[in-house]
This record gives structure tokens, C-alpha cells and sequence, in this order.
């Protein structure tokens, strides 16, 4: 992983919340092998505008072949975590496929269990009701 794709994050402290944060730039770099074996076998990943991405080769899938994104980077402002579950938000910036340019505010609410994550929640910040 170059230097470029990794993200920085103020008072990362536990192993949750070092999980949430090496999730989100392993998916920066595009490393989809390391991918899968950061989430459980059954994760669900809920995401706006997809019906629920169901297990390991889906969730992996989903990036592989229908993510928007063809370069871009997680700009984590702050991962917490207690209890088996963790929230990070931030900025996302980057490039679509199309040579749109992408920028959003994200956060992300994550389930944890036997250090992997089972199911994770992505919100955007913009107009929707």
C-alpha cells in the first residue's frame, strides 16, 4: 500500500477501531484479496442505494464490480468503538470510472465479532428528505 492511500486518523486507540480504519484503506488501494479477510463470512454491508450485500464474496464483489470509484481516498476524521461496535466518519474524495470527479462526507456504523466486521452501515451527508 503506497503512501498516498493511507489514511490518517487522530486517537485511533483500540484494535476496532484500527480495524474500521485498515477496512477503509485497503478499499483506497484497491486490495480486494486482503479485503475479504477483514470481514466475517457472513457480513452484511448496508449501503444507500443497494439492496443489503450479503457475505463475503458479495461484499468483495460489490467493489470489484459495481463501485462508482476508479481511484479515491477515505479522509477519516474519527473512529470510536465500545461494546462490538464502532462508527468512523470523514471525507471520501476521488474520481468515478466516468473521470467524475467525487467528493463526500461519509460515516460508517460497523459490527464487530472475533475481530472481523459482520455488518456494516454507510450514511451520506447530503439532501434526502
Amino acid at each position: 500500500m503506497g503512501e498516498d492511500s493511507l489514511v490518517v486518523v487522530p486517537a485511533v486507540g483500540g484494535a476496532e477501531e484500527r480495524l474500521m480504519v485498515e477496512l477503509l484503506a485497503v478499499v483506497d488501494a484497491r486490495e480486494w484479496a486482503r479485503l475479504g479477510g477483514l470481514v466475517a463470512p457472513d457480513v452484511v454491508y448496508y449501503r444507500p442505494g443497494c439492496a443489503p450485500i450479503e457475505g463475503v464474496e458479495a461484499f468483495v464483489g460489490f467493489y470489484r464490480r459495481r463501485w462508482i470509484v476508479s481511484a479515491g481516498r477515505h479522509d477519516v476524521d474519527r473512529c470510536v468503538a465500545v461494546g462490538g461496535q464502532g462508527f468512523c466518519w470523514g471525507r471520501f474524495g476521488g474520481v468515478s470510472h466516468a473521470g467524475v470527479p467525487l467528493r463526500e462526507i461519509f460515516a460508517d456504523w460497523f459490527e464487530f465479532r472475533d475481530g472481523l466486521v459482520v455488518r456494516r452501515r454507510t450514511f451520506f451527508y447530503r439532501p434526502a428528505v
